[in-house]
């Protein structure tokens, strides 16, 4: 348990089971100058304290949310293997206006309703995508010749095979999330190939 402790990783921290609980009213960090692998990621703020990322992180099964914010602080989150996130609601969940990523890789064969690592976005195919990676960013896109914005989350989703995948696509977002944007308002907007 981390009350109020900020945690600086300066070797190697790769935890294999159990789980490090960040506690507290006050702001904390997780820094260094190794990525820490952590088991069980565990936010417990009070109210909108906030945990920030100034180094990336592995993650092996899980980060928990119980009440707090973990904000992305342009830095990145790999969910390894089945790793998962749980818990996000309005007030607890993770935040990224300046960039960063959650990232998963997944095997997505004929996938139905398939939801890795439990980032918001349910994909349905009859055909094999392969090794697919998939990252969910909270960081407004410019649209529009940059005179608009979108909600604080977007998703790359790139399959290793990338031919008529003729896929449904599902996702979620939380009102917190809307940056201003009225509900009805909201369209779907795309970038293929990264154009």
């Amino acid at each position: 348990v981390l009350h109020d402790i900020n945690f600086a990783n300066k070797g190697v921290f790769t935890q294999s089971s159990g789980v490090v609980r960040i506690t507290g009213a006050a702001n904390s960090t997780i820094s260094g100058t190794i990525n820490p692998q952590f088991y069980t990621l565990e936010i417990w703020k009070t109210g909108i304290a906030e945990t920030q990322l100034f180094i990336n992180l592995d993650i092996a099964k899980e980060i928990s949310f119980i009440s707090g914010l973990l904000n992305l602080n342009n830095r990145n989150i790999f969910l390894l293997g089945t790793a998962v996130i749980k818990g996000e609601t309005e007030t607890r969940r993770i935040i990224g206006a300046n960039g960063g990523y959650i990232e998963v890789n997944a095997a997505l064969n004929a996938p139905a309703n398939a939801n890795p690592g439990n980032l918001g976005v349910f994909i349905t195919s009859t055909k094999n995508f392969g090794n697919t990676v998939i990252r969910r960013g909270h960081q407004s896109q410019v649209m529009g010749g940059g005179n608009s914005n979108s909600l604080l989350r977007y998703y790359d989703i790139v399959p290793a095979n990338n031919v008529d995948l003729n896929a449904a696509l599902r996702f979620q977002y939380l009102d917190a999330e809307l940056n201003g944007i009225d509900e009805g308002n909201a369209i779907l907007f795309k970038k293929v190939n990264n154009l």
